[in-house]
């Protein structure tokens, strides 16, 4: 039995009193040797607080000692619960069972615990929400809570007030526990700072939408909270609203999606007003956009970003500088007018320019960084493809919807043929040949001005710089060359005979140059050449245009084919030029590898899409090709009429000694030999492309207009041969459907 008894304190407390030293002496003769020396240490510490425990020792658990083996444990199970037992069995107010010992011990044991009930009695009044008969119970049970086994060593309150009262402890200790939590918590949680400056903000309450619970093991449904769930407060205030989006704006600009007007009239601003004040033409961006951008952000937009990916990213900007710097025809006469007084109504001078500043454009195209270069491209295809769905439309032909007309009609007209339908057979549609139209409806297009020729390493036509071509059979003829053959007369057997050999492939060394007035059909050639170089001749030199001199190789074929030679031909040489023993140096305009322009492909898309040289394959034939170009239905706008510019500049049309006549017979040749759709009926759209393509050529001979002139008349000469083709095209599939 325990030698220790409970003392009852004013306020439901209870007191420990440990035994006398003298029945601890008598006691540890009766325990195992384990539980003397465990007593023995707490001996030492009862011996310096004079019997008494400290009040760390009373309130506070003691510290747990680690079993030395099995058996003392069991001992000390067996000791805690007789000691157990007894405390139980005993009553609050119980004698002291010790009375024997000496009457001085016991009272200034008295003395001891009147002051300790004095202590205690106050705090345990003022805690709250503890039932009457067990909220001292309760905080001594909390308190005396232990995993030791040992009663002696660890002291335990009545088994029934702490059986009573645990699970109020248990909510109270939790409470307690969080709100502990809860407040470090928020002492610790970050502040996010908002720009709201403690304005009047009159909360607006909404009921959020529901959001669907997701379902977790055990059945439970948990959702977790957002921003949504709490009330958002609106300011009523407009002045308010604006202040706030101003003082945001202050820290972070706000994101503007650029326009293709704004670049439009950006461009216009910084082309032909003076930017010495850097601010004054954003100011007035700002004023006739009615913007409110930063004024960096946007001279940052003109300075480094359009004028870094150029005219082919950006359309307008091309459209814009294709303009005459005089602008004679007063394209933007209205936007001046607009500029001049937004600038006033701000109160700046912002004065025009009198010489054009030279802007340097596209360097993206050849920037170090792979990023910006993949950028560029990607602006460069969105913009063609802005582009072509832009002016697609004016390219389709629009068929109004009218009536069936009446089986009586005499005449119609079906793949240019002139059909009568026989009211007799109304009924089985059987159609009828009326008038046999045996020529194209267009006569052909015969006056070119340039021509082609390409040649390699191993092609019977000789070339030199000085010299030019000279054909194989007067490779070794010195001094001056015989005159050519005439038609007519004896000479005309003689150039039978020698223009069936030179067009027969397996045929002698031949007399003749051929030339090309289809770049198609010479890069058609080139495609079957090793390292293939390519000439450009002009046809109208004097040294070309001697009487016989250059013959036309559809002539010669059909005067052959009348006496029943050239049998093998199949093609009908309406493209060829026969030029008789060589073409001199000094009508060649210019000669360059063909690997030139598979460069310029791979650096430029636009004239990749031009020149399309992936269908130039080996063993295709010209009207393969030439079909396959035609499905890329190109459309002719300023980007790609700039882009024929730089083409242009690497056929060598840029020299001075290339006339407005050469230029319009490379147009017409690119416009003829890659399909190029156009509008002729938008005139400024015209004037557009024109400028385009004369600022991208930069010729130094001729005057933009002049060369804007040699443009349109390019491509309207172009058209013109397109069209010719599509007649025969027509003609001879309306024959076979008849025939």
């Amino acid at each position: 039995m325990s030698d220790h008894i409970w003392r009852a304190a004013n306020g439901g407390v209870l007191l420990w009193e440990p035994a006398t030293e003298a029945a601890i002496v008598q006691r540890e003769e009766e325990q195992p040797q384990q539980d003397v020396r465990d007593y023995a240490s707490s001996l030492d510490c009862e011996e310096e607080e004079r019997i008494l425990p400290s009040f760390e020792d009373v309130f506070i658990s003691p510290r747990i000692e680690p079993e030395a083996s099995q058996d003392s444990l069991m001992l000390e199970s067996s000791s805690s619960l007789s000691s157990f037992l007894e405390i139980r069995n005993s009553t609050p107010t119980g004698t002291s069972r010790y009375s024997s010992f000496g009457s001085s011990e016991i009272l200034s044991g008295n003395a001891l615990f009147s002051q300790l009930k004095q202590f205690a009695i106050t705090p345990m009044r003022e805690r709250p929400g503890v039932p009457e008969t067990s909220s001292e119970a309760q905080s001594k049970s909390s308190e005396y809570d232990s995993s030791s086994i040992d009663v002696q060593s660890t002291p335990c309150p009545h088994r029934m007030l702490s059986k009573s009262t645990s699970q109020a402890l248990l909510e109270s200790d939790k409470e307690n526990y969080h709100s502990d939590r809860g407040t470090k918590a928020n002492s610790s949680k970050r502040v996010r700072r908002r720009l709201d400056f403690k304005m009047k903000r009159p909360t607006l309450h909404f009921t959020p939408t529901p959001r669907p619970r997701d379902a977790r093991p055990g059945g439970k449904k948990y959702r977790r909270k957002t921003s949504s769930d709490c009330s958002t407060p609106l300011s009523k205030e407009l002045s308010n609203l604006e202040s706030l989006e101003n003082l945001r704006n202050l820290e972070r600009p706000q994101f503007h999606l650029w326009e293709e007007d704004e670049r439009t009239l950006l461009t216009i601003l910084y082309r032909w007003y003076d930017s010495t004040n850097i601010w004054a033409i954003p100011q007035v961006f700002n004023k006739i956009t009615g913007l409110n951008l930063q004024l960096r952000s946007v001279r940052y937009q003109f300075t480094s970003h359009i004028l870094l990916y150029g005219g082919r990213a950006y359309p307008e900007f091309a459209r814009v500088m294709a303009v005459p710097f005089h602008d004679p025809e007063g394209i933007y006469k209205d936007i001046y007018q607009i500029i001049d007084e937004a600038a006033a109504d701000i109160g700046l001078e912002l004065p025009r320019r009198e010489i054009e500043e030279m802007f340097v454009s596209g360097m993206a195209r050849y920037a170090k960084s792979p990023k910006t270069r993949r950028t560029y491209k990607s602006l460069v295809r969105r913009a063609a493809e802005r582009e072509k769905a832009r002016f697609a439309p004016m390219n389709q032909c629009v068929q109004l919807t009218s009536p069936r007309p009446p089986l009586s009609i005499p005449k119609e007209l079906l793949g240019h043929k002139a059909l009568v339908l026989r009211a007799e057979e109304e009924v089985d549609e059987c159609w009828i040949d009326a008038e046999d139209l045996s020529s194209p409806i267009s006569p052909e297009l015969t006056k070119r001005t340039i021509a082609f020729r390409v040649w390699d390493s191993e092609s019977r036509t000789d070339f030199s710089e000085e010299t030019g071509f000279t054909s194989q059979a007067f490779t070794i003829w010195r001094g001056e060359y015989p005159p050519p053959f005439s038609p007519e007369g004896q000479g005309q057997q003689a150039l039978k005979v020698l223009t069936n050999l030179h067009l027969c492939l397996k045929g002698g060394a031949s007399t003749f140059v051929s030339l090309s007035t289809s770049l198609l059909q010479a890069l058609v050639k080139a495609s079957a050449m090793d390292n293939p170089s390519i000439a450009v001749v002009a046809l109208d030199h004097p040294l070309l245009t001697t009487p016989n001199k250059t013959l036309p190789a559809a002539d010669i074929l059909r005067m052959l084919k009348a006496e029943g030679q050239a049998w093998w031909a199949r093609y009908k040489g309406h493209a060829e030029r026969m030029v008789w023993a060589t073409v001199p140096a000094s009508t060649i305009l210019s000669h360059f590898p063909i690997a030139h322009l598979c460069d310029l492909a791979e650096k430029d898309d636009i004239c990749a899409q031009i020149l399309n040289l992936d269908e130039f394959r080996r063993g295709r034939r010209t009207r393969f090709v030439s079909n396959a170009m035609r499905d890329k239905q190109n459309l002719l706008i300023p980007s790609i009429a700039k882009a024929m510019g730089t083409i242009a500049r690497v056929f060598g049309m840029h020299s001075k000694k290339v006339g407005l006549v050469h230029i319009q017979g490379l147009i017409a040749a690119l416009v003829d030999s890659f399909q190029l759709m156009h509008n002729s009926g938008d005139v400024a759209h015209d004037k557009d492309m024109a400028y385009a393509f004369a600022r991208e050529l930069r010729s130094k001979r001729h005057s933009m207009e002049d060369v804007t002139r040699a443009f349109r008349e390019g491509v309207k000469q172009g058209r013109e041969i397109v069209g010719y083709y599509e007649s025969r095209r027509r003609w001879k599939a309306g024959r076979s459907m008849t025939g």
